[in-house]
């Protein structure tokens, strides 16, 4: 990293950032490649074509595509409900202050 006001690569703190990650399509995984291909498709078919039931059609696919893609995000991150900070309270027996 780089700090440009001083003009170092040396951070005497903390930093908080986003890091992207520039992949060919090649090489990114299969359900967000198919996810991609058939967004790029339904942008070019409602921009040139235009057809309704073609449209329909591409939206249904994407749909599938769009929760297969999160599973795999999902599964990625190993999200589990039950380490979740709002199940935690749950399964602790705290209950919410009345009013």
């Amino acid at each position: 990293m780089y700090d440009p006001r001083a003009q170092t690569f040396f951070i005497n703190e903390s930093v908080k950032c986003d890091i992207i990650y520039r992949l060919d399509f090649t090489e990114i995984p299969h359900a967000a490649a198919s996810y991609i291909a058939y967004y790029a498709a339904l942008e070019f078919h409602s921009d040139v074509i235009g057809d309704k039931a073609k449209m329909a059609r591409l939206e249904s696919k994407l749909g599938l595509l769009y929760v297969a893609l999160s599973t795999q995000d999902m599964l990625n991150r190993n999200i589990n409900a039950r380490t979740s900070p709002g199940a935690a309270r749950l399964l602790s027996g705290v209950r919410p202050a009345s009013r």
